[in-house]
């Protein structure tokens, strides 16, 4: 079964961007929030069972609004703060292996982080 959603953030490129600690702070911690807030209103209580159980398959779209893409080394780090709040919502470590991360990246007109968790059962 999969769930899809998607969380409203732009998701600039951190290793490339100079800005100050506090501003950066303050948006990872947004991130992080609404990531965990609207994974709890998008899994069932059986998906959380089950991604504790048997874990699952979690892609990460970063969709871009006419910025450039991301390369290879630069995606991950964009989408730490989305990954970190997603697995504080399904109590898990994000490093867990019971957890596959699956980093893709797309353009489109509205810059947000679409979500696809698909949940490993029998």
């Amino acid at each position: 079964m999969a769930v899809p959603f998607q969380i409203p953030h732009q998701t600039p490129s951190l290793t490339n961007t100079r800005e100050h600690w506090r501003r950066r702070a303050k948006r990872a911690q947004a991130q992080r929030r609404d990531a965990r807030l609207l994974t709890h209103a998008s899994l069932s209580v059986g998906d959380y069972v089950w991604l504790q159980a048997a874990g699952g398959r979690i892609t990460l779209t970063r969709v871009c609004g006419g910025s450039k893409l991301l390369d290879d080394d630069n995606l991950p780090p964009a989408l730490k703060s989305i990954r970190d709040g997603i697995a504080d919502a399904i109590v898990l470590d994000d490093g867990d292996r019971r957890l596959t991360w699956v980093y893709l990246q797309e353009r489109g007109r509205v810059p947000c982080v679409r979500v696809l968790i698909e949940v490993n059962r029998p």
